[in-house]
């Protein structure tokens, strides 16, 4: 995989220098405060979105949401979530657009706009957008990642009753369940990718892989089942905080997701700035400047000209990428 020029070991240390620099530490702390204070209204605004999509995904079949997080989770934060739950389904339904929906988008979204904060930080942007734009991009990656997080707690609860209403043989049932958790994969990345192209006030790419997204989210998934195996197995959180366990293993497990999210947007701009292509730290567009001049036959080129970057792709594609451009240069030189 292309980082950039980078090798592997060198991206990771500037991605430690930049974490240092950047106090992603603290800013992951504060981050986790607003998960905190917006997960019962995030939990609430899931319940309300699953009343109404489920039923047409599971033809009224009644599923555990709970279920697939307490694989996850530590016991004590998965019961903890399993209370909260069960306290908003006795609660009266509220319609889709009542006004107790907006209050619950508006308060979730608080969490997204520390988000755009902490990443506007690593792009060494300030922030310029309105703040009714910005709390607009916030409610919208409130719904969006809500209806993925459905998604993925959907699709993996019925995942056996699909199997067994499609009365597969068993190679050809674990090539299609192969196919899910890909899928699911893919969903990951797709909310990772979402979240460092809207975060940030510049100028970004669409990009669905890059190697941050792709780091983050096979890293999210290892810390979250090696702390639920240390809490099962090491942390004794009950006999130290009582009944406040659940929300210290919840708090810490949160603050663990978002050093994650912060750190693979670090990485993703480290192999940007080693990148010609790339913006410098501060940039918020990219422009046809000295650092692209380093690559032939783009010293004047406007943007949508350029051409795309693809240093997400594995190195045997990005050397045919990049011959086609460079053969695609020299017929245009040879033109001319």
């Amino acid at each position: 995989m292309n980082l950039g020029g980078l090798t592997l070991r060198e991206a990771l240390r500037r991605t430690w220098v930049k974490i240092n620099e950047h106090e992603i530490m603290t800013r992951a702390a504060a981050i986790t405060f607003y998960a905190i204070a917006a997960l019962v209204p995030f939990l609430a605004l899931v319940f309300l979105l699953a009343a109404y999509l489920l039923p047409w995904l599971t033809h009224g079949q009644a599923i555990d949401p709970v279920q697939p997080l307490g694989m996850l989770l530590p016991a004590e934060a998965a019961e903890m979530l399993a209370t909260e739950l069960q306290n908003i389904r006795q609660r009266p339904s509220t319609g889709l657009l009542s006004f107790g929906t907006i209050a619950l988008l508006w308060l979730n979204s608080s969490l997204f706009v520390a988000v755009m904060d902490s990443m506007n930080r690593i792009m060494g942007v300030e922030e310029t957008r309105p703040y009714w734009k910005q709390r607009l991009i916030a409610v919208v990656m409130t719904l969006a990642e809500a209806v993925i997080l459905i998604a993925v707690l959907a699709s993996t609860l019925l995942w056996p009753q699909i199997l067994g209403w499609l009365k597969l043989d068993v190679m050809t049932a674990f090539l299609v369940t192969a196919i899910h958790a890909f899928t699911v994969f893919v969903m990951v990345l797709i909310s990772f990718a979402a979240a460092m192209y809207f975060a940030p006030d510049a100028d970004q790419r669409w990009e669905w892989i890059t190697p941050g997204s792709l780091l983050g989210a096979l890293v999210l998934v290892c810390v979250s089942f090696l702390f639920r195996f240390y809490v099962q197995r090491w942390g004794n959180y009950g006999a130290t905080y009582g009944s406040l366990a659940g929300v210290v293993v919840l708090t810490s497990w949160m603050w663990l997701c978002s050093v994650e999210l912060l750190a693979v947007a670090e990485f993703n701009k480290v192999i940007e700035d080693a990148s010609p292509f790339g913006k410098d730290y501060g940039q918020r567009r990219e422009s046809a400047g000295t650092r692209a001049r380093a690559v032939r036959g783009t010293s004047d080129a406007p943007r949508s000209s350029r051409p795309r970057s693809t240093f997400w792709l594995p190195a045997f594609f990005q050397a045919r990428a990049d011959r086609r451009r460079d053969q695609k240069t020299d017929d245009k030189t040879a033109g001319d």
